[in-house]
């Protein structure tokens, strides 16, 4: 009994040993078969995976066939649509008249000669106040959907520099008021010429011996907050009589807003071209 218990004992051994190598035969087999069928769509992917994982096309792509993300396509989308309609509706301001104007990037520089002396109006976009102003005039019970459609105004915080020749600098630092109202609308349809108490306001002046001595960060500003109401006036006369005046101001935000534009289709286009490569 012991030597027919012995036999059966290696006779089941020997049976579990040739099952075990069958399954992991199997095994191998069956992953190489899925690997390789992976691999027709992965190539490079599938070289470090032993085992067949699905596309994960919709969440982040490392596929051939699908070469962006959902939220690259969608992002894509919308880049092309939108970059049309601002395409469309962009606005085209004509050169002023009594300033050469110098764009470079976002910075804004207009210079003009003016009885001996030199006056330089600079600007830069990245810090303009964007409003949207769309459906601002428009009843609210109108049924005029264009009406409504988003209208970015670019508000500018602008300098200006009146220089001697001498260098002696009269420095202004301005920006318009967001919120004209009717009484300006009414004022300026009679006075066109006169100075723009209330389309800008001055915020400081300074006096220099000599251009850009304010970056030295040790010339005082006169606020005009609390200066007095003639000598605040008599300031914007000066600044209407050198070209800054109401009609002046409208261009330079008309320009500030069509630039603005500008740079934000730039934006758009830039964009979508980072988006696309590969």
């Amino acid at each position: 009994m012991s030597t027919f218990t012995g036999l059966v004992r290696l006779f089941s051994r020997r049976t579990a040993r040739v099952l075990s190598s069958k399954n992991v035969a199997n095994t191998f087999q069956s992953s190489c078969r899925a690997r390789s069928i992976f691999a027709a769509t992965t190539r490079g992917a599938s070289q470090n995976l032993r085992y067949a994982i699905p596309c994960a096309c919709t969440k982040v792509s490392a596929c051939e066939v699908h070469k962006y993300t959902q939220a690259d396509s969608e992002l894509m989308n919308f880049l092309k649509q939108e970059i049309q309609h601002e395409r469309d509706n962009a606005s085209k301001v004509s050169p002023s008249t009594l300033f050469q104007t110098k764009v470079d990037g976002t910075q804004v520089s207009m210079e003009r000669e003016h009885n001996g002396e030199r006056i330089v109006l600079s600007f830069d976009l990245n810090e303009n106040i964007n409003q949207d102003e769309g459906g601002a005039d428009v009843d609210a019970g109108s049924d005029d959907e264009e009406a409504f459609l988003g209208k970015i105004v670019s508000y500018p915080s602008f300098t200006v520099e009146i220089t001697k020749k001498t260098g002696h600098t009269l420095k202004f630092y301005c920006e318009f008021s967001s919120d004209l109202g009717e009484d300006y609308l009414s004022d300026s349809e009679v006075e066109g010429e006169r100075a723009a108490p209330e389309m800008v306001h001055i915020i400081n002046v300074s006096v220099m011996d000599s251009p850009n001595r304010d970056k030295e960060k040790t010339i005082y500003c006169a606020e005009t907050e609390n200066m007095d109401s003639n000598l605040y006036v008599m300031l914007l006369n000066m600044l209407a009589e050198r070209g800054v005046n109401n009609d002046f101001c409208q261009w330079l935000l008309d320009y500030s807003t069509s630039l603005e534009q500008q740079h934000y289709i730039k934006f758009l286009e830039d964009l979508q071209g980072f988006v696309k490569l590969q």
